[in-house]
C-alpha cells in the first residue's frame, strides 16, 4: 500500500469503517444479482466464495497493495471499494467454474412434459 492510501485509510474511524462494510456487503448483493451465474443463489458464488468474502478480499486487495489507490485521484474509499467489488465480482462470473459448469434443468420442472 503505498504511503498516502495509508495515511488515508488510518483516519477511517472504526463507525466509518462499519458503513463502508454494510454498503460494500449492499453493493455486493445488488451486482451479484445482475450477474449470470451457474446457480440460481447470487450470495453462494463459484469458487466457494459468497458476498461477505468478495467485500474481505476487495479490503484485503487495497491492505496488500494489489490495487493501488490513489487518495488523491480518487477520495472516496468507499466508492474505490465498489470498484474493487465490482472488478472480482466481473471476473468470477467470467471464471471457468462459473462458466463451464451449468446446472442441469430439474426433470420434475414446469417446462417438462410427462
Amino acid at each position: 500500500m503505498n504511503s498516502k492510501a495509508y495515511e488515508a485509510v488510518c483516519r477511517i474511524s472504526d463507525e466509518e469503517w462499519r458503513d463502508i462494510l454494510l454498503d460494500l456487503e449492499r453493493h455486493a448483493l445488488s451486482v451479484s444479482r445482475a450477474l449470470r451465474w451457474r446457480t440460481p443463489n447470487p450470495i453462494e458464488l463459484p469458487d466457494g466464495e459468497t458476498v461477505p468474502s468478495i467485500v474481505s478480499k476487495a479490503i484485503e486487495k487495497l491492505f496488500a497493495g494489489e490495487r493501488e489507490w490513489d487518495p488523491d485521484t480518487e477520495p472516496d474509499t468507499k466508492k474505490y471499494l465498489r470498484s474493487v467489488v465490482d472488478s472480482l465480482l466481473n471476473h468470477l462470473a467470467e471464471s471457468q467454474d462459473n462458466t463451464l459448469i451449468t446446472v442441469a434443468p430439474d426433470p420434475g420442472s414446469a417446462g417438462s412434459q410427462a
